[in-house]
């Protein structure tokens, strides 16, 4: 019987430390692709908060990469993130910053939980675009969504700004729907889903700063 539960063990473990390196992939593209920059205050950025958990991490990777004894249990499961993205509108003249927290079992088998930290957009726009990102979050769960959110958070923001320049009034049903236009996100290209292989990683990454 203890073969059987041993074994069962290394399964689960091996499945947190997925769920770990898919997340640290993710991060590490998205803050290549998007860097932060106080001098751009109008460009799209994302930058991690929690950096403690993050470095932390990160070793624990390293360490199984090398063979080295996995950390316990207990502190796999606590591995959760905290990330900012901000997302510029049409012409630099809509901007939401949002709150990205990736809890353990992300992306397998949790979704992304994303709340608006501030936005230039009115009251009643701010509930629509927090349902949007919520339900997006939600749909994606089972894959990397940072991108797909910031993605979502943009096609509403231009959406609002198609209604609203020349002056007619939205509703919030209004505003839910697809215009159609084809939003030029920046250096989307570089960004690949369920990205697992290591060296591909660092490849990317290196791309997206060159593109930069």
């Amino acid at each position: 019987d203890i073969a059987p539960a041993t074994a069962a063990m290394r399964i689960a473990l091996r499945s947190i430390m997925d769920d770990l390196e898919r997340t640290i992939a993710e991060i590490e593209a998205m803050s290549a692709i998007f860097e932060d920059n106080p001098d751009e205050p109008y460009s799209d950025s994302f930058r991690v908060i929690s950096d403690g958990n993050y470095s932390r991490a990160k070793c624990v990777i390293e360490q199984l990469h090398a063979h080295e004894s996995a950390p316990p249990d207990d502190e796999i499961n606590e591995f959760r993130f905290e990330a900012e993205a901000r997302v510029v509108g049409q012409s630099g003249g809509m901007t939401t910053t949002l709150r990205i927290a990736l809890p353990a079992g992300y992306p397998s088998s949790c979704s992304a939980d994303v709340t608006i930290e501030t936005s230039s957009l009115k009251r009643s726009h701010r509930d629509t675009l927090s349902h949007r990102l919520k339900q997006r979050a939600k749909d994606l769960s089972g894959s990397e969504a940072i991108l797909e959110i910031m993605q979502e958070c943009r096609d509403v923001m231009v959406g609002i700004y198609e209604r609203t320049r020349d002056g007619d009034g939205v509703t919030e049903d209004e505003s839910c729907e697809d215009d159609g236009t084809e939003s030029p996100f920046h250096r989307r290209w570089i960004w690949v889903h369920h990205l697992t292989n290591a060296e591909r990683v660092r490849s990317i990454i290196s791309e997206a700063k060159i593109a930069d």
